[in-house]
């Protein structure tokens, strides 16, 4: 292929990457109590409050580390605190993504199976939903990306220093996210498959080195803090090896439905259609497979065990390690047919798959949708915005100061941690989560068809008997209220 053929393709596959990211970014992106909260940690650290822990996990008190609060720290403040910062960061890195995928395997003498695999990072709908919010599980996606393609060159050609710039990479995305324990797993079994015995010492010596380093930060807060990360991860561990085994979680059912999302919109059988094809195609041309084959091979076991060990839930952000090997699976596939049955037509196969995949996803992509992902249909970020603005407006203009809470009855976001954000950011901030009682006044945002004289939302009772004084109409029948308490009314 020529050279420049090959960058005209690498950047039309930016372009689309960055299309499917960023058209209506704001309406299309989620932003809920997780995204609240991890841009929050951020916010602070902007305002000198710096941490070196973050939120905890979603499935134990284990806490993640609060690398990517830095890392978002200086694009927050560039645009201003609004949300959208985290959503850029996260596309940045998807787009960094695609193309060190193409460079180094144009480099390995794969840009055929390189392009195919950035088209496909670049129009897998799970990842385009996944770019347009702050979402600490889907960072790492770069990160392993060139833990993976470092590895590559150093089965290759064995240096100290990519064994130490791979540990490094090891320890700072597990602060991020702890689904790259599967990278580690493949990192400590990679030597004994690929490279020279003489070579181990060197290979665990240096990677540890690296991980220390990469990992420093969550070792200086552990060694501060009594251990209080080492003891909550071993409780944590100890009993999840215990109900391992004595679970009806369907591993099964779990990598069907994440390779489906990533793939081709959750749809099970297309995508089981669509693999063994390859499959066939694969045997049927009688391929052997390269070094880097047998390395997505590696990293493929290494995240089915660790699926195996720790994965109890069908969230697909858990296989994200699998995500790149994959891709690059697939598309070293397609290129070998390409090459051994239609040698001189491959941009145009290519360009014929590269439109049959984003046709098959184009409901997945949302482009239509009235609400970001996850969200109640009709509700997005600019209603959060609007809703926050209008508390902010209605604070500031109380000729005597009052004290204030805020909740939502949408999306079970009862605490209203998104418009926390805002108001937090902008000042003065809403009264804690303890302290609804003693808020003179309560801004419930509410959907549509909700009477909220008869919901039973303890942030709503326990600010006592109320009165609706004021209402405000948002967006799509939802619809912001101030409640005064009976023997307050200003």
């Amino acid at each position: 292929m020529k050279h420049k053929i090959g960058i005209f393709s690498l950047i039309a596959i930016l372009f689309l990457a960055a299309f499917l990211r960023l058209y209506k970014m704001r309406e299309l992106g989620t932003f809920l109590a997780d995204q609240a909260i991890e841009l929050s940690g951020t916010a602070q650290i902007l305002k000198g409050d710096l941490t070196l822990i973050g939120i905890k996990t979603s499935v134990s008190e284990v806490r993640n580390g609060a690398v990517m609060y830095y890392v978002m720290a200086p694009f927050l403040y560039l645009f201003n605190y609004d949300p959208v910062a985290g959503a850029f960061v996260q596309i940045l890195l998807q787009l960094a993504a695609i193309t060190c995928v193409y460079m180094v395997l144009k480099k390995q003498g794969r840009e055929g199976t390189g392009l195919i695999a950035s088209m496909m990072i670049a129009a897998s709908p799970l990842l385009v939903r996944f770019s347009r919010q702050t979402m600490l599980a889907y960072y790492p996606l770069f990160f392993t990306t060139v833990a993976f393609l470092v590895s590559v060159v150093l089965v290759k050609k064995y240096k100290a220093l990519y064994s130490f710039f791979l540990g490094i990479l090891l320890g700072f995305m597990l602060q991020i996210h702890y689904a790259t324990l599967a990278t580690i797993l493949y990192g400590l079994l990679l030597p004994f498959i690929f490279l020279p015995r003489k070579i181990w010492p060197r290979y665990f010596v240096t990677l540890l080195g690296g991980f220390v380093i990469g990992f420093s930060p969550m070792i200086l807060f552990d060694v501060t803090h009594g251990f209080f990360q080492s003891k909550t991860l071993l409780n944590f561990l100890s009993q999840n090896a215990a109900t391992a085994f004595q679970t009806r979680f369907s591993l099964l059912s779990y990598w069907g439905n994440s390779l489906s999302q990533v793939l081709f919109s959750g749809n099970v059988l297309l995508t089981l259609l669509f693999l063994m094809i390859c499959a066939i195609v694969r045997v049927g041309i009688r391929a052997t497979l390269t070094l880097i084959e047998k390395l997505c091979f590696l990293q493929i076991v290494a995240t089915l065990l660790f699926t195996i060990v720790f994965v109890k839930e069908y969230v697909s952000h858990y296989s994200i390690t699998l995500f790149i090997p994959l891709f690059i699976l697939v598309g070293a596939s397609i290129e070998k047919a390409i090459q051994t049955h239609f040698p001189h037509a491959f941009l145009k196969i290519f360009s014929i798959f590269s439109l049959f995949f984003v046709m098959a996803n184009s409901a997945g992509y949302g482009l239509n949708d009235n609400h970001g992902w996850t969200m109640k249909e009709g509700w997005n970020l600019p209603g959060v915005e609007i809703a926050a603005h209008i508390i902010f407006d209605d604070i500031n203009q109380t000729n005597v100061e009052k004290s204030y809470n805020v909740a939502m009855v949408v999306d079970a976001q009862n605490q209203g941690m998104p418009l926390r954000y805002f108001l937090t950011v902008w000042g003065p901030a809403p009264l804690p989560f303890d302290k609804y009682d003693q808020a003179d006044f309560l801004y419930v945002v509410t959907e549509p068809a909700i009477d909220i004289y008869s919901m039973q939302m303890w942030e709503i009772t326990s600010f006592g008997p109320f009165t609706i004084d004021k209402a405000w109409d948002i967006q799509n029948g939802f619809t912001l209220y101030r409640l005064s308490k009976k023997n307050h009314l200003s």
